[in-house]
């Protein structure tokens, strides 16, 4: 298995194959036998059978599985994973419920996060979307840290005989109606579990958020998660006097490492290399919603000290 990077906007998944009529890739760039690929270190250009372009051989990492798996559906990206996976404290060990599998892009990120001995169980009620999730998640070799059911978690729960209750670590949800599911949430959850939901209307984080509050849920917290990225390219410092730019702009079909190169030999005096914001930026995906479960008699303990000490005073 590896990423073929053309650009960042353009990256393809494939598995290789040795066989010499079969093992071809095609694209814009030319034709690319596999076998030139096969035994080559990750991060290798490989150019084309006729050497007018390449491409380069990159190892799948979660994000670049994100960045070039198959959309089935909507799919979270790097940005709102990593805020996920840090607010439920995924560590190696862990086990962890997803519903809403997908396309499988936040699953990656969630078993690679708590492998080798942790496991995850993702629930998706697209018996079709389940069936090819499964098989993705083998072609990426992580099918021993990860478990597909195809079940509907909001009318059946997540309750199964390979899962007992009160023994998830972390829960995630990406479902339309999360608010019908917490019943099933606090029974998954151990003490101090944490929990995760992701909505793209706040309305939705309003009604869930009511439900929370009334299933021993703390430390209730909405987040919305905005990136910005930023591109590093020669551009010309003209100058206040105009006889003195004599500079032209740089041919667009030069690269940036050409750039260089003719700065540093005194042809691109007047050039320099400034960053500016990303031409297509992703704008609002949705709304995190993180919290911690405490158990209901612990939550009732809380709720004693806190009136004795209100008492008290």
């Amino acid at each position: 298995l590896v990423v073929l990077y053309k650009n960042v906007d353009d990256m393809e998944m494939i598995v290789l194959d040795s066989d010499p009529k079969k093992g071809i890739y095609n694209c814009k760039f030319g034709a690319f036998p596999h076998s030139s690929f096969i035994g080559q270190q990750y991060g290798t250009q490989i150019w084309s059978a006729n050497h007018k372009g390449f491409l380069f051989a990159l190892h799948p990492t979660a994000q670049l599985i994100t960045g070039s798996l198959a959309h089935r559906t909507q799919i979270l990206y790097a940005t709102d994973i990593s805020f996920i996976v840090s607010s439920l404290e995924l560590k190696n060990g862990a086990r962890v419920v997803e519903s809403g599998t997908g396309s499988g892009s936040l699953s990656v990120s969630l078993a690679k996060a708590v492998a080798p001995t942790g496991h995850l169980y993702t629930y998706e009620f697209n018996a079709v979307r389940a069936k090819e999730a499964e098989a993705d998640f083998k072609k990426y070799g992580l099918s021993e840290y990860i478990t597909v059911f195809h079940r509907d978690a909001v009318n059946e729960g997540f309750c199964h005989e390979s899962i007992k209750p009160n023994s998830i670590n972390a829960l995630f949800l990406d479902l339309p109606n999360p608010w019908d599911v917490i019943k099933h949430v606090v029974k998954m959850l151990c003490k101090f579990g944490r929990f995760c939901n992701f909505s793209p209307c706040i309305e939705q984080v309003q009604k869930c958020a009511e439900a929370l509050e009334k299933h021993g849920f703390v430390d209730i917290k909405t987040f919305e998660c905005l990136s910005k990225h930023y591109d590093v390219a020669p551009v010309e410092i003209k100058s206040l006097f105009p006889e003195e730019t004599k500079s032209k702009l740089p041919d667009k079909c030069e690269t940036l490492d050409s750039h260089k190169q003719k700065m540093k030999q005194g042809e691109f005096d007047k050039f320099k290399d400034l960053a500016k914001p990303y031409h297509s930026e992703k704008g609002h995906t949705g709304y995190l919603l993180s919290l911690i479960h405490i158990s209901e008699p612990t939550r009732r303990y809380a709720i004693s000290y806190a009136v004795f000490c209100l008492k008290k005073k």
